[in-house]
This record gives C-alpha cells, structure tokens and sequence, in this order.
C-alpha cells in the first residue's frame, strides 16, 4: 500500500502483520505496519456512506460505531485496485 499512496516504503518491523483478504472469490494478502484489534460490526452499527458529506468517499463504504468511537470502512477493492 506504499506505493499506492506513494509513500516510502518502510522495513519489516516485528509489528508487521499479513491481513488476508477475500475480495470477489480472489484471496490476497496486505501487509500492514501493525494491527492493535480486530472486531465485528453488526450490520445495524454501520451508516452508509450515501448519507454522509464527503469530498471524495469512493475509499469509504461506510462508517462503523462502536461503543464510543466512529471506524472508517474502507472499500478494499477501490483502496489496493483490485479491479483495475
């Protein structure tokens, strides 16, 4: 994803992860500087992102609230190009 946004690539850290992905029937990996959590939204807990104002939400499908705090969904297949 580094060079997707054209950022500068970083080493291998000991807190690196590998989050696998299943996309369109097609598996991939992403490697990712760390992961702190992993949970589960319920459907009910996710607002579309129809409904928000947004400058540009082709990366964003939606926004997950949990307890107190707002998580942005991202649209995987627009974010790594999947389609392109």
């Amino acid at each position: 994803m580094y060079k997707r946004f054209n950022l500068s690539e970083e080493v291998l850290k000991e807190s690196s992860r590998i989050i696998i992905l299943n996309i369109n029937d097609i598996n991939i990996g992403i490697m990712v500087d760390s992961v702190t959590e992993v949970i589960w939204l319920e459907q009910e807990s996710i607002e579309d992102v129809d409904t928000m104002e947004t400058e540009d939400h082709n990366y964003i499908t939606g926004v997950g609230k949990l307890d107190n705090r707002l998580l942005i969904l991202l649209n995987l297949e627009k974010v790594i190009g999947i389609l392109e």
